[in-house]
């Protein structure tokens, strides 16, 4: 799961929406281990999201996504699914010209869609979604995809073939290369 910040960034700053703030909470039940009370909450922020008179787009897609994780965890394949492809295709179609985070938040749209693939054992229609999701996170300065390239190690072992698994063992390789630059060689894991 995508543990990245959920915080997302407009023109340097943190946007003011209380709905916004509201599934963060809910996004902190998640990661507090409490996904199935989270999903209550969720599911009536995206019901108060959707009957407002004007609709914030990247709020509600924002819901859908943390929604996905949740039923993720919860392995609601159905939902997890339905909720990525809907927080998808609202990012797709938003005009980002004025965000700085748009290829975070695009990246961990497609990251979402391709666990939610993989959750319901659609392994091959999930790598579409995962090598966008890399494309996008590599744009970002100083990040490294790290989710998604273990998620498309692990699709592409699951495809079984030699030349496959050598790619999978070569991605993984180049991951725990980044990681060990990025913490350095004296971080506890390498001790």
């Amino acid at each position: 799961m995508n543990s990245a910040s959920c915080s997302q960034k407009l023109h340097g700053k943190e946007p003011s929406h209380p709905q916004k703030r509201r599934i963060d909470t809910f996004r902190y039940l998640i990661e507090t281990g409490n996904p199935i009370d989270s999903l209550k909450f969720l599911q009536l922020a995206q019901t108060i999201l959707e009957n407002a008179p004007v609709v914030d787009s990247l709020v509600l897609a924002y819901t859908y996504q943390v929604q996905a994780q949740a039923a993720n965890l919860t392995t609601q394949k159905e939902m997890c699914l339905s909720k990525a492809t809907m927080g998808l295709e609202i990012l797709k179609k938003f005009d980002f010209s004025k965000y700085m985070d748009k290829y975070n938040m695009l990246a961990r749209a497609y990251n979402e869609k391709a666990e939610a693939l993989m959750l319901s054992g659609r392994y091959e229609e999930a790598m579409e979604p995962e090598d966008m999701a890399i494309k996008l996170y590599k744009t970002i300065p100083n990040h490294y995809p790290i989710f998604a390239v273990a998620n498309k190690a692990f699709l592409l072992w699951r495809k079984g073939g030699h030349a496959e698994c050598r790619e999978a063992s070569n991605i993984c390789e180049e991951a725990l290369t980044w990681q060990k630059e990025a913490l350095g060689s004296d971080h506890v894991a390498y001790k």
